[in-house]
Order: C-alpha cells, then sequence, then structure tokens
C-alpha cells in the first residue's frame, strides 16, 4: 500500500507562518463589539494551496452549514491555532492552550443545497474564529432574537424550524420567526473576524470567485468540544 497525498509537517507549517505583527481591531456595533485582524498569513495563497489537500466533506448527509467541510486537529493548524492563542490572551486577558482551539473549513459554491431552514441563525462555542481565504462579498450576519442579541440573555431554546428531511436551495436569512439582521461582519481575504459565539449569527452568502473559503475554529473554556 502507498499513498500519494503526503505532507511534510515542515512544508505545512512553513506554508501555514502567520505574520509577527498583530493588528487587533475592536468594531462596536450598538451593545456588542467584535475583533478584525487583517493579514494573517504571510504567505496566503501558499496556505491556501497546502490547505485544499486535505478531504471536503459535501453535503447534504450529516452537514448544518452550506457547502462541504474539511476538519483539522489543532497540530495540523499549529502555527495558527498559536497565533490564535495569543489574540485570546489580549481578549479575555489570561493564557489559554492552542489545542482548546478545533477547526474546520467552508467551502461553498454559489447555491448550495442545504437542510430547510439551515440559514436560520444560530449559536456556538464561546469564541469564534472566522478565518477567510477567499474574495466574496457579505460575510457574517448578526442578528436579535426576540430583542435578544446573545443566547447568553435569551432563557429558552432558539426555534429554528430545522427540516433535515427536506433539502433545499440555500438563501440567506430574513428578519423574520424573532430574528432581525443588525450588522454583517465582512468577508475579508486573509483576515480573521473574532466574536462571542453565543451571538445570533448567520451565513449571508454574497457573490465571488471560485469557493467561498474559510477556516472556523471554535476556543471552547474548557477544552471539551
Amino acid at each position: 500500500m502507498s499513498f500519494d497525498n503526503i505532507i511534510s509537517r515542515n512544508d505545512l507549517f512553513e506554508a501555514l507562518q502567520t505574520n509577527d505583527k498583530i493588528e487587533l481591531d475592536e468594531v462596536t456595533v450598538g451593545p456588542i463589539s467584535y475583533y478584525i485582524v487583517k493579514n494573517v498569513f504571510k504567505h496566503p495563497y501558499k496556505a491556501i494551496e497546502v490547505l485544499k489537500k486535505w478531504p471536503v466533506v459535501t453535503p447534504p448527509d450529516n452537514v448544518y452549514t452550506p457547502g462541504g467541510r474539511q476538519h483539522f486537529t489543532p497540530m495540523d493548524l499549529f502555527p495558527l491555532c498559536h497565533y490564535y492563542s495569543h489574540i485570546t490572551k489580549y481578549i479575555i486577558k489570561r493564557e489559554i492552550q492552542a489545542q482548546n482551539f478545533i477547526t474546520a473549513s467552508n467551502v461553498v459554491d454559489p447555491d448550495p443545497m442545504v437542510w430547510e431552514n439551515s440559514w436560520h441563525p444560530h449559536v456556538d462555542h464561546d469564541l469564534v474564529f472566522n478565518l477567510w481565504l477567499c474574495d466574496w462579498t457579505e460575510g457574517t450576519g448578526l442578528f436579535t432574537y426576540k430583542d435578544h442579541y446573545s443566547s447568553r440573555e435569551y432563557e429558552g431554546v432558539i426555534d429554528q424550524k430545522l427540516n433535515k428531511n427536506n433539502i433545499v436551495k440555500w438563501r440567506n436569512p430574513k428578519n423574520e420567526n424573532g430574528f432581525k439582521h443588525y450588522h454583517t461582519i465582512p468577508c475579508l481575504f486573509n483576515s480573521v473576524a473574532i466574536y462571542d459565539g453565543k451571538l445570533f449569527h448567520g451565513t449571508i452568502m454574497g457573490e465571488g470567485t471560485g469557493s467561498r473559503y474559510s477556516l472556523i475554529s471554535f476556543y471552547h473554556e474548557s477544552g471539551q468540544f
């Protein structure tokens, strides 16, 4: 038995080198705020080429978000997770470990097929790091749900009306079923948007060249997912 798709860890880590200078911009929208760091990778196109060697798991089976996904361990992306740990230390004011991040990609072509109503906003783990590696418009929409900005404030379960038995064409979320859109975090090539995963948020699909490609890393306080 032999394998052709072999990646040297040295070559991998070289491709995933991050810039030494970190410029963390805080964006405030009403009562909430999030952060953006631009120019994450030193060589973003080289990083994309090596990341494309990972298989993409495609829908409709076992996929909640639009498009396909790649799955990475913290060791696969150690330079990036280490970079994120430095940023997180600034945000939450204490040391955290790079292995507390779990990462998957979103690889989305125009007009993907999805579970019905999976476009409704949702919540995630404690912090979300959304690294854009594509040139697309729009980005991540922020919403209120029944006048609440976060699931930390809302007592109850979000009614997303998800129907896994009906596969339909994606549509962007609207002001409906208790959700109201108030801001879009923009898709900026080679930049990472960092936000509280408990904010109600969802994909807002725009237009672009090639696949809509991003790496989504979740930081969980306990290190358990």
